[in-house]
Formats: structure tokens, C-alpha cells, sequence
């Protein structure tokens, strides 16, 4: 879900502030571009005052997070609560630099959910129907049955990407 949100994000940045960019790449839709290509192609591209950035959150980093929250739903990698909590602010901070306060606030939601379920003092099916709630709430789709069974075990660690920085040339000569 998160990783469906950053990509209609995305694209909705994209479109909005360089659409002659999708009509060239024939980007119809934010499922024809991933985030690792929005991640090699924004920051070139993007007009120099299109996003809201300060100094300790960058561009690169948010769409660098972006990845890796992709990874793990791609990968299936197993995410304690902290884990996706903190991919819900990473997310929620890359939609704060593109200005788009309503999946901003999505995942801000999403956020005091989970913190809210390592406090509450609540029977493990209360907690999980009130996560379910605000997942279907989120997500503005129905929500699939989720396997609550408690793993121990991942299917693969999460480990951080390495930034590859490509110059102009090999991004643009790859987009055609």
C-alpha cells in the first residue's frame, strides 16, 4: 500500500510540475514507472524550486527511501512495527516535499496508528481492528485479508541500498 502511494505521489509530481516528460516516456499512469526511475530522473529534471526541501531532508534521500520502501513490499521482507513506522515518516516527508498534503497526511495517519499500537493497553483483536480501519481508511481500497500470524523469521534482512549517482546523459539515454 505504501509503496502503490508513493508511486501515484510520484506520478502526480511528475505531472503536474513536468508533464511533457510522461507524454515523451508514454507515461500514462503511475504504474508504468517505477520509483527507482523517478528516483534516477527527478532530480535532474525537476524545475528548480518544485519541491519544499530543507537541509536535513533531501530530495535524493526521500526518493532513496523510496526505493527501499518498494524493496520491502517487492522482496517481501519481513518489518517489525518500527520498521514500517519509520518508512511511514520517510514517505510521509518526500510528500511533504512535493506539497501533496493529502497523502502526506495518509501516511502521518498511518504513523500514529502504529504508534499508537505499541501503547495501547488494548486485546491483540481490538488493536488489529483498529489498524484495519485506518489501512482501509489509507488506502481508499478494499484492504485484503492480512496474515496476522506472528513470524519470527524473515524472508530476507533489509539492508540499506547503495546510491548509485548517474550523470544526465546515461539517465536521459535511458528514458527513451
Amino acid at each position: 500500500m505504501m509503496q502503490r502511494i508513493l508511486e501515484e505521489g510520484c506520478y502526480e509530481f511528475a505531472h503536474r510540475n513536468i508533464p511533457k516528460l510522461l507524454v515523451e516516456n508514454n507515461w500514462t499512469c503511475p504504474e508504468l514507472v517505477e520509483l527507482s526511475k523517478w528516483k534516477e530522473v527527478l532530480p535532474i529534471v525537476i524545475p528548480p524550486g518544485s519541491i519544499a526541501q530543507d537541509s536535513s531532508y533531501t530530495l535524493e534521500r526521500g526518493l532513496l527511501d523510496a526505493v527501499r520502501i518498494r524493496n520491502a513490499a517487492t522482496h517481501r521482507h519481513l518489518c517489525n512495527n518500527t520498521e514500517i513506522k519509520k518508512m511511514a515518516e520517510q514517505a510521509q516527508g518526500l510528500m511533504s516535499m512535493f506539497g501533496d498534503v493529502s497523502r502526506q497526511n495518509r501516511f502521518l495517519r498511518l504513523s500514529d496508528e502504529l504508534s499508537e499500537w505499541d501503547h495501547a493497553v488494548l486485546d491483540p483483536d481490538t488493536k488489529r481492528q483498529k489498524l484495519e480501519l485506518v489501512l482501509r481508511e489509507i488506502s481508499e481500497r478494499p484492504v485484503d485479508d492480512m496474515d496476522w500470524t506472528p513470524n519470527s523469521v524473515s524472508l530476507q534482512e533489509v539492508t540499506p541500498v547503495k546510491h548509485v549517482r548517474l550523470d544526465s546523459d546515461e539517465i536521459m539515454g535511458g528514458m527513451e
